[in-house]
């Protein structure tokens, strides 16, 4: 079979990624209103988008689920903020555990997709948190002419995210062209700039930032309670900065992995200058 699509915008993207870091040991689950892509004259398609979604129910560590009644008092508010979802076929959206082993279809997951199982097609998105490596399996199930329920194979469904694209017009477009001809023109070696904390990046232009001189460099130790913390803070730091420089622009991970390292860096940097300390970007204290 072809390969089964469910696209998401970064929108919705984003809200997903909300929920699961609000409850990564709770599951969640609600209703998801989506759209057909590319179907073909007898309705068949095998790319969807998900347009919106809205939690119902939020479970416990192993299961989430609600009734139909929640779920048509759902429906009908849906419609009500947005009427162009009664154009969209509706399906089901729900969280598992961060322990649990990712998104997949688990027994329960297949018997309500079988319930479910309609002429049109009854979509199913599983989402997890990020860290689990598997954060997203998709399928659908329908009804044939002989009300025989199937359903594609878990190893067929991906999700894919769409990036909208920037389209620049005005004072930005200008701005923009004006960079062009400055990256032209520019030397092709640029002096490197370091943060205290060692962040190499476009922050480096501003104040805050300095030229470290390697003679001024030594690593006398602070009092051990401050040491432990400061030790604690920079490792944290320089994992997170080495993973986010690992992830590609782009990745659905990039987001996270980047915010991640922005905090770690952030907290370094305030605990520095709490207690008046300043560190090159091997981490050692200048004096």
């Amino acid at each position: 079979m072809k390969k089964v699509q469910c696209r998401l915008k970064i929108s919705i993207y984003k809200q997903i990624q909300h929920l699961l870091n609000l409850y990564p040991k709770t599951e969640w689950s609600g209703v998801g209103f989506y759209s057909k892509l590319n179907e073909d004259k007898h309705g068949w398609c095998t790319e969807w988008e998900l347009m919106a979604f809205y939690p119902i129910d939020l479970g416990s560590t192993a299961a989430t689920e609600f009734d139909g009644e929640d779920q048509l008092e759902m429906i009908q508010k849906a419609y009500k903020e947005n009427p162009k979802l009664r154009e969209c076929y509706k399906g089901l959206i729900h969280s598992h555990h961060t322990l649990g082993g990712g998104a997949f279809f688990s027994g329960t997951d297949r018997d309500h997709m079988k319930e479910c199982a309609n002429t049109v097609g009854y979509p199913s998105l599983v989402v997890a948190h990020e860290s689990t490596k598997s954060p997203f399996a998709f399928s659908f199930s329908w009804l044939d002419s002989f009300q025989k329920v199937h359903w594609t194979k878990e190893e067929h469904g991906y999700v894919t995210i769409d990036y909208d694209e920037c389209k620049p017009v005005g004072l930005f477009k200008k701005c923009l062209n004006s960079l062009q001809k400055q990256e032209k023109e520019q030397v092709k070696i640029m002096p490197t700039y370091y943060s205290r904390t060692g962040l190499v990046g476009q922050t480096a232009m501003f104040d805050e930032r300095t030229v470290v001189n390697p003679a001024l460099k030594s690593k006398p130790k602070l009092k051990a309670g401050l040491q432990k913390e400061y030790d604690k803070l920079y490792l944290a730091y320089e994992k997170t900065s080495e993973e986010w420089f690992k992830v590609q622009y782009g990745s659905p991970r990039f987001e996270l992995v980047e915010q991640q390292a922005i905090d770690a860096e952030a907290a370094l940097d305030s605990f520095c200058n709490k207690n008046d300390i300043d560190v090159d970007f091997d981490g050692g204290i200048i004096i």
